[in-house]
């Protein structure tokens, strides 16, 4: 009895990844420069690390720490799950697991309950962040803007796979459009904000000079 429930098991899991492989990632052109973004974010936000570190320890070797480390491993992140896409791979196997236990009819309230935990997390971050931005937000203000809105975005990607999404907003290319234009905003304002702290700091050295 064991050996069948593990073999359906198998099954389930490769019919699964089979699905999560033909579906994964958004692999029209919206998605690929999207995807392009995060990576040349990340870069940025690099860069703009290491150069901030550097400039508060002169002499030393570049270290990379701080609010820049926070927020391109936030774009890492977020850039992988855009062609990976994880998330769907998740729901795929919490509806087989509620069909195999026998809960499917009430997979909405854990789906739910998923969502509020992350929401949750997301503002206990939130405010942890905020106390640590103290006398810091005419320097990281704006890229702290742009994650908040990268956040907004996972949130409401996570309550549209939940069937939590806004009833007004019934076509799913308004949805699309809508969360793409929020998560490239975020992106493009974070990248900004990284390119922008590059021009203070060489402002700065021709002052001195």
């Amino acid at each position: 009895m064991c050996a069948e429930k593990d073999e359906e098991l198998e099954l389930s899991l490769r019919v699964l990844t089979q699905i999560w492989k033909a579906s994964a990632g958004d692999k029209n052109a919206a998605g690929w420069v999207i995807t392009i973004s995060y990576a040349i974010g990340f870069i940025l936000c690099l860069a703009a690390g290491i150069v901030d570190y550097k400039r508060k320890n002169p002499g030393r070797s570049a270290r990379f720490r701080g609010p820049w480390l926070v927020i391109a491993a936030l774009l890492l992140l977020l850039g992988i799950n855009k062609q990976l896409d994880l998330q769907t791979l998740f729901l795929l196997l919490g509806k087989s697991m509620a069909l195999k236990e026998g809960w499917y009819n009430r997979r909405y309230y854990v789906q739910a309950l998923f969502v509020m935990i992350l929401v949750a997390i997301c503002i206990l971050l939130f405010i942890y962040a905020i106390r640590r931005m103290r006398g810091r937000w005419k320097k990281y203000g704006l890229p702290f803007f742009g994650a908040v809105f990268l956040v907004v975005f996972v949130l409401a990607r996570a309550a549209s796979m939940n069937h939590l999404s806004m009833r007004l907003v019934y076509s799913y290319r308004i949805r699309y459009l809508i969360r793409s234009g929020v998560e490239l905003a975020g992106i493009l304002i974070i990248s900004f904000s990284a390119l922008q702290s590059f021009r203070v700091k060489s402002l700065k050295k021709k002052h001195r000079l």
